[in-house]
């Protein structure tokens, strides 16, 4: 294997060198080959999706980056999660319990409470996909992906408070083709397969079928034997037909399903300063033990299975059905949007990384979601134009969690329990926006959204299976009970642009957002007396005055400033022995800055950075807290070079480098967590690949994390240990080999 690796490198290396060679003679030449090159991409004719109207990325007054899923599937990426790569301006930690961390503008859904709806909007199709589960969704044959900032009110589908993320499916064509990857990766041993196959079954109707298998190998030794954790595999596959019998009528239907199985965990003991740690440890048998980075010392629990499985890891599985149709009637076009999914998740983590896991947390969840959204649409190029229409969402959330805490030297304090949640939300909303050019010049428009939003809570009888001080303390047993409660929510966007060439334009917005208040998965109870398990809705605000231009060689320079207000955000921390959940109020403020040069024929260089101010604001929580918000970094952004150059009739060479960065951050609320915060770091990718042009076929080497460059993703205080933290790590270096064919 080592030599393997080395070989990969050395590889890897020389491509890089004669790479860099190209670019630099290439630099220096004056010769252009216009026939062999490929046309650059017109960002004006990039239509912003997720908007709901034929709007331009560089025209949309709004800040979006939008990634084709080309360059997504270079990558190597198969999860939503992932995204952080190649997505400027999100980043996405993993979180205990197959839980997520998405930040946008420095604010996002905390990942300590199951039951949160995201702040950060994830719409798969045009179809709100409402719960952290969904971030780990497989990721393959993509379109594209929007990342819409700012609080989206009207049009998207469902009010966000912060942004959306939009995953845009590829869509069957009526021309036959199709597309096969296999990426080999040598330092985790990570396989991955991804196909594709169009195919006009008339001129009417067309099917695509698209699928990916992924067995990914982890990057923390087992001390105690078995896969480097975490090992995870996944495969997808996705069924689509679509419907074209007139030119006015357009109906597409997908159906896909999704199975993913992870071993081991994220997760380990990152720091002990007071050596309760190791004193825990050595009590459960590990007489030798020791924190290292990327090493685990997680072992299976002999005997203690949840739901079928019986080692720490999750299983997930799901299917999602996906209907779009759209008839046009002259300058009006329908369209109707409906979504179903359902998906079943089980885990069971491990909070001491210990020998023998004196400290087990078991979780089983189910979900079953539908949507349907009604909407006219009229002639975006008339000087008045109208978008209108109805919501509609219900969704059963069934979520069980069990807990149990064993072992000296912290018997007193431990005990275990089961108890679980059925919670329903459902609401009706009606939608509108109105567009206005009073002049070539000027484009106005005002939005809004009505929504009437209902939610229950049905929690079953919490049973305590061992008692302890713990159960006693925070997790007493009750009899069973319901909460239920519904509210009323106007939001609405006012927008302002002003082209002063048809190249570049100034806008200016503000617009509201709501997210709907909920029930706690797990409340706390102490002496058997529930808590109050009810967090308040989220009220946002965002006001963005910002600069689009483009320039000569199809290049652009965007800049925006934002203002950003959060109303009872909602807000999970993992105290170690519980979470508490509260609602806090935030404010985030900073500017945001794109800029894409086309510079020589072939070669493109791109970078997008935030710098986002982010505070709490009066009333402060009365329980202790930062500041700040944790993983809420000052500055961050994507940097890129692209290279693609003709050598031969046959053969042209592509290459890409990549650095994403960010500055330091908190990993915690807590003021005594251990960690108070981890240093800025650059992540650096790298692709180089060669096409063969007659078979359509690329090789190519792909790096990530080339440097190696170590860092903390995610933390939260060690249950029974204080002074200790659970931590997880960003992936290391990954050096693999990609060949891809299109047919």
């Amino acid at each position: 294997m080592k030599k393997a690796n080395t070989r990969a490198r050395s590889a890897f290396c020389s491509l890089m060198a004669l790479s860099c060679a190209l670019i630099t003679a290439e630099a220096r030449a004056d010769e252009q080959t216009d026939a062999q090159a490929e046309a650059a991409p017109d960002d004006n004719a990039i239509i912003v999706t997720a908007l709901k109207g034929n709007v331009g990325v560089q025209q949309a007054p709004v800040t979006v980056n939008i990634v084709d899923g080309e360059a997504i599937a270079q990558k190597g990426l198969t999860s939503v999660d992932q995204l952080t790569a190649v997505v400027p301006g999100i980043r996405i930690n993993q979180a205990p319990g197959g839980l997520v961390n998405p930040v946008v503008r420095g604010l996002g859904s905390s990942p300590s409470n199951n039951s949160f709806e995201q702040t950060i909007g994830l719409f798969v199709d045009g179809i709100f996909a409402g719960h952290p589960r969904d971030y780990s969704a497989a990721l393959f044959d993509l379109e594209r992906v929007e990342l819409l900032k700012g609080t989206q009110a009207a049009v998207v589908g469902k009010n966000t408070s912060v942004g959306a993320l939009s995953l845009v499916t590829r869509k069957p064509t009526f021309t036959f083709g199709g597309d096969a990857s296999y990426y080999h990766e040598f330092e985790l041993g990570t396989d991955t397969v991804t196909a594709g196959v169009n195919a006009p079954l008339s001129d009417k109707v067309a099917v695509r079928l698209a699928g990916v298998f992924s067995d990914e190998g982890g990057w923390m030794k087992a001390v105690f034997g078995g896969p480097d954790q975490p090992a995870t595999k996944r495969h997808a596959i996705r069924g689509t037909v679509r419907f074209q019998p007139t030119t006015d009528l357009d109906w597409t239907v997908s159906a896909q399903y999704s199975d993913q199985r992870t071993i081991g965990q994220y997760f380990r003991t990152g720091i002990d300063t007071l050596g309760r740690a190791a004193a825990n440890a050595l009590a459960a048998g590990d007489t030798s033990y020791v924190i290292r980075n990327r090493e685990t010392r997680v072992s299976d629990r002999a005997g203690f299975t949840f739901h079928g499985l019986d080692g720490i890891g999750a299983k997930t599985n799901g299917t999602r059905f996906n209907s779009t149709l759209e008839y046009s009637l002259g300058s009006v076009t329908l369209s109707s949007i409906t979504g179903y999914s359902e998906y079943t998740d089980k885990f069971i983590i491990d909070g001491s990384s210990s020998k023998n896991n004196p400290v087990l947390r078991a979780g089983y969840e189910r979900n079953k979601s539908f949507s349907q959204e009604l909407r006219v649409s009229t002639d975006e190029t008339k000087q008045i134009s109208l978008i209108a229409g109805g919501y509609y969402y219900n969704d059963k959330w069934f979520y069980e969690d069990s807990f149990d805490f064993t072992g000296p030297p912290v018997t007193a304090i431990g005990g275990a329990f089961n108890s679980s949640i059925d919670q329903k939300t459902e609401t009706l909303s009606a939608f509108g926006q109105v567009t206005f050019k009073p002049t070539e010049n000027v484009v106005l428009s005002a939005s809004a959204r009505f929504e009437h939003f209902k939610k229950s809570a049905d929690y079953s009888k919490r049973t305590v299976t061992r008692p302890g001080g713990l159960t006693a303390a925070v997790y007493g047993a009750y009899a069973a009970f319901s909460r239920k409660k519904s509210d009323d929510f106007f939001d609405y966007a006012l927008q302002a642009q002003y082209f002063i060439t048809p190249d570049v334009n100034v806008y200016a917005s503000y617009s509201t957002g709501t997210k709907g208040f909920g029930y706690v998965g797990t409340p706390t109870s102490p002496g058997g007396v529930v808590t109050n398990p009810f967090f308040d809705t989220e009220e946002s605000r965002t006001v963005e005055a910002g600069l689009k231009a483009n320039f000569a060689g199809n290049s652009h320079f965007n800049l925006a400033f934002f203002d950003t207000k959060i109303k009872n955000y909602q807000i999970g921390i993992n105290l170690g022995t519980n979470f508490l959940i509260r609602n806090d109020q935030i404010r985030s403020r900073g500017v945001e800055a794109g800029v894409e040069l086309r510079m020589i024929e072939g070669l493109t260089a791109s970078l997008n950075a935030t710098y986002a101010d982010v505070k709490k604001l009066p009333p402060l929580p009365a329980t202790p807290s930062i500041a700040r918000l944790p993983f809420a970094p000052r500055w961050s952004g994507l940097a890129s070079l692209d290279y693609a150059r003709p050598v031969s009739d046959d053969l042209t060479l592509k290459t890409n480098v990549s650095a994403e960065f960010r500055s330091s951050q908190q990993l915690s609320d807590v003021p005594t967590f251990p960690i108070p915060s981890v240093p800025g770091r650059v992540r650096t990718d790298a692709r180089i690949g060669v096409e063969y042009a007659p078979a359509q076929l690329e090789v190519a080497l792909v790096a990530r994390n080339i440097f190696d460059v170590y860092a903390l993703a995610y933390g939260f205080n060690q249950f029974g240990a204080t002074g200790a933290a659970q931590v997880s790590e960003e992936m290391p270096r990954t050096i693999g080999v990609q060949a891809s064919i299109r047919f």
